[in-house]
């Protein structure tokens, strides 16, 4: 097992030990809504989280006033704008900080999205690996790690101030010595507006790179995805 292998196993244990100790708040759905989506084993940027997703047949304002009834305190609403269609609500409950969107659908029904994450713990953070091959040098912006079902997946995204062309060469040099080959989809990297993209497997595990000119440096994206998560 390599550094980054037994990174993520501790991750992975780590993540399953805080789920388990936490006394999560309890989603309170209405009546009748369809549960889509769920997370129940995230972490954000190290931070334990639960999301899950529901369609309803209640309207964004029966919503709110469920939710502000639920929260203790810092109760905050965010109305809908041109930039973003959905009411965005928060508020604490103990040591967690709960979110709710609500976005209108065509039927007339509401699809919400619920999150639970432990801000107010001081034990939250959780140490974090980024994905193989993510540049030395990136500023990372956010990385999600993911341990449902026993799958086992990351997604990270960050900021490197090198061209896209030196970050997408950097990174194929350091995961050929991880033991990480290049893959023959896609056939084409190189986009005609400068963008990378490509797929690099270990074994039964891939990595999903994706590169696009951002200012002077380079957005970075990589997408590690482990072969019980495809398998499933």
């Amino acid at each position: 097992m390599n550094r980054s292998q037994f990174a993520l196993v501790s991750l992975a244990l780590c993540a399953v030990s805080l789920a388990d100790d936490y006394a999560w708040p309890v989603l309170k759905v209405p009546p009748g809504a369809v549960m889509e989506s769920p997370g129940e084993s995230l972490a954000i940027n190290g931070i334990p989280v639960k999301i899950y997703r529901y369609e309803t047949d209640r309207d964004a304002a029966t919503l709110t006033r469920d939710f502000k009834a639920g929260v203790r305190s810092g109760f905050v609403r965010r109305a809908p704008s041109a930039q973003d269609p959905r009411t965005t609500l928060g508020g604490r409950v103990g040591d967690f900080w709960l979110t709710l969107q609500v976005a209108s659908l065509p039927n007339g029904h509401s699809l919400a999205t619920w999150s639970a994450a432990p801000r107010f713990r001081r034990d939250a953070q959780m140490k974090t690996a980024p994905p193989p091959g993510f540049p030395r040098d990136a500023q990372l912006l956010q990385q999600i790690d993911s341990f449902d079902d026993g799958k086992n997946s990351q997604l990270a995204v960050g900021l490197d101030k090198a061209a896209v062309d030196a970050v997408a060469a950097r990174m194929q040099d350091e995961l050929r010595e991880l033991g990480y080959a290049k893959q023959a989809f896609p056939p084409r990297n190189w986009s005609d507006d400068g963008q990378y993209s490509a797929v690099y497997a270990n074994g039964r595990e891939e990595l999903v790179v994706s590169l696009k000119p951002e200012g002077t440096g380079t957005a970075v994206v990589v997408n590690r995805i482990s072969a019980l998560e495809r398998l499933k």
